[in-house]
């Protein structure tokens, strides 16, 4: 598993979705690595990890992955950082070992069953049509017309070694599978909400961009309900990926959560 380890101090460790890569945080990255240690993922078959063709590429085996990464590099103390599919990612490992997770900073994610949501009940009509399926895997389609849904509001050429990745036949082949993982997986993200009293006491800050239309606010609500200790940070200028969108307001606003999370551990200790 590739991965950006850069700086030193308290962890900071960042989990993409499976459709992006490390390099997506590093505008948030470089200023925070200044005070922190930021660690950065790429999901296997994703960015400059291996990407073998024979794989599990569900979201549990993803989450399988981080959990082994984080045991091996022996990593404790930790500030989580998810975005998108890395919410359940995620999420399921500090379940898993609450004792190692601190923190947790949550941007524009999910961690329940979706199936009546309308944005996924589309994406499964998508998936579930052959012409469709084709148009991905041997016209090259889907790669930019996705991310334009997704991106509406980014810099042209925030994402282009990204996107030249999904360009690739090999890649297409990984994507599909992990995009039928999505559908079959449902049951799954509801049991982690169930589940979800395990870490619901942790300090939280949501960073949401307000204007993503693939997780909208009333996702943002319904996290809130279940995350009790939680501090939110809306970006109004934001769609779906605030890290790269308005990175410097994202670093801004973990550093100065983290910063004050520290000053009343320190206060609490003193007291």
């Amino acid at each position: 598993m590739h991965y950006i380890d850069e700086g030193a101090g308290e962890i900071i460790l960042f989990v993409p979705g499976t459709f992006s890569w490390s390099f997506d945080f590093w505008k948030v990255i470089k200023p925070l690595s200044k005070h922190y240690r930021c660690i950065a993922i790429d999901h296997i078959g994703s960015g400059l990890s291996d990407q073998p063709e024979e794989h599990d590429y569900s979201a549990k085996a993803h989450s399988n992955a981080l959990e082994h990464f984080i045991l091996d590099m022996g990593l404790r103390d930790i500030t989580m950082v998810v975005h998108n599919l890395g919410g359940p990612i995620g999420l399921h490992v500090a379940m898993r070992h609450a004792g190692l997770i601190k923190k947790m900073i949550i941007m524009n994610s999910w961690l329940w069953n979706c199936a009546t949501d309308p944005v996924f009940i589309k994406l499964s009509k998508t998936l579930r049509n052959p012409f469709q399926i084709f148009m991905y895997r041997y016209l090259n389609y889907p790669p930019k017309a996705v991310l334009h849904v997704l991106e509406k509001r980014r810099k042209p050429g925030h994402n282009g070694q990204l996107v030249k990745q999904q360009e690739k036949a090999e890649y297409r082949s990984i994507a599909i599978k992990s995009a039928k993982a999505l559908l079959e997986e449902q049951e799954w993200y509801e049991q982690l909400w169930s589940e979800r009293t395990k870490i619901s006491k942790k300090p939280v800050l949501f960073i949401w961009g307000e204007k993503d239309r693939f997780t909208s606010n009333a996702h943002l609500r319904k996290f809130i309900s279940g995350f009790e200790n939680n501090m939110v940070h809306v970006i109004k200028s934001s769609g779906h990926f605030p890290h790269e969108e308005a990175p410097l307001q994202v670093a801004v606003s973990i550093w100065t959560w983290l910063s004050q999370s520290k000053q009343a551990e320190n206060e609490l200790i003193r007291g």
